[in-house]
């Protein structure tokens, strides 16, 4: 829920470490906490030549990660890191696993019980089996590899203790708890996991502004659809219609039956509509397109279908309006004289 780190590039560990973790940990809204090391490696598969650069090395305290964090829930291959297990292992994310082999998003990988060297800051190499693969379905995550902290730190040359990741009791309390814990560390970085993640929220807010555009859109399109469609019909129907006026037919009876075909038309449309909707909904719910973020599936909303339904049946009879206006203008001496 809170990230805490330090704003001094120069020196990155945070200070006190001890101290501050008693500190936390007092506090009321505080559930548990893991400090983590970093350190800038970059790895190959054993026997490979390509080396690359995760976004960072990570070194975890297994045990207070797991309790912070679901990062062993997001496991896609093999196993994640355990407590006092070897330190000959690695767990790797998903894009760093993709990286290691082939060309990135082709679609081949490294997978668990692959062997990987990684080279250290310092020069100095060693390897590692990949224990398992996680998605955590976010960039960073699944950019970073993994392994003991004390690894990290005597191994790789991490610098100790960079960031502090907190996880509260409630997660609605973490702009409160990261205000109060701003006063207490006032020279430390303090953000929440919403603000480590904005763009994500970015992406979530052009996706809603695509969104709200298609809904103008489909009533655009509606009316102009069923303006034409009307249009035609008029033109083709203009003899029974002047037939229909010498009878004695109202032109607000005129309009009424326009509207109502137009009213059903909408309605026939939404129907069909809402069957291919849910034919794709099925489908997604069974095959999920993986993405960066997330799992992509469709979603069944029914307020949004009540108002695409109302969007429909206005734009639609909006559409009919003027192709029903001229119908009931229709006169049977203009049909007779063909000057309609």
């Amino acid at each position: 829920d809170i990230v805490i780190t330090s704003p001094n590039d120069d020196e990155p560990s945070i200070e006190q470490i001890g101290v501050m973790e008693e500190q936390l940990l007092s506090h009321a809204h505080v559930r548990s906490i893991a400090p983590r090391s970093y350190s800038a490696s970059s790895l190959k598969m054993v026997g490979g030549e390509r080396w690359i650069q995760p976004y960072r090395v990570i070194g975890i305290d297994v045990q207070k990660e797991q309790e912070v964090t679901t990062l062993r829930d997001k496991v896609i291959e093999g196993d994640f890191l355990r407590v006092n297990g070897s330190v000959n292992q690695a767990v790797v994310g998903l894009l760093v696993a993709d990286f290691l082999v082939g060309a990135p998003y082709d679609g081949i990988r490294a997978h668990a019980g692959d062997e990987v060297t990684v080279r250290a800051g310092s020069g100095e190499t060693k390897r590692y089996m990949i224990s398992g693969v996680i998605d955590a379905k976010t960039f960073l995550p699944n950019l970073l590899l993994y392994v003991e902290k004390d690894e990290a730190e005597n191994v790789l040359g991490a610098q100790k203790n960079n960031e502090v990741a907190v996880l509260l009791d409630d997660p609605l309390r973490s702009v409160v708890v990261r205000d109060q814990l701003a006063m207490l560390f006032p020279e430390l970085t303090i953000h929440t996991s919403e603000e480590e993640a904005g763009f994500i929220q970015d992406i979530l807010k052009a996706v809603s502004f695509i969104s709200s555009s298609i809904n103008q859109l489909l009533v655009f399109s509606v009316f102009l659809v069923i303006n034409i469609v009307m249009y035609i019909s008029v033109m083709q129907r203009r003899r029974q219609i002047g037939i229909m006026k010498s009878l004695g037919a109202s032109s607000s009876f005129v309009v009424g039956a326009y509207l109502v075909e137009a009213f059903s038309y909408a309605l026939i449309a939404y129907a069909f509509g809402v069957l291919f909707y849910t034919l794709l909904y099925a489908y997604s719910l069974m095959h999920p397109i993986p993405l960066l973020i997330g799992d992509f599936q469709m979603i069944l909303n029914s307020g949004q279908m009540l108002a695409s339904l109302v969007i429909v049946i206005f734009a639609a009879t909006a559409g009919g309006v003027v192709p029903s206006w001229i119908a009931a203008r229709t006169l049977i001496i203009d049909v007779l004289n063909n000057k309609v």
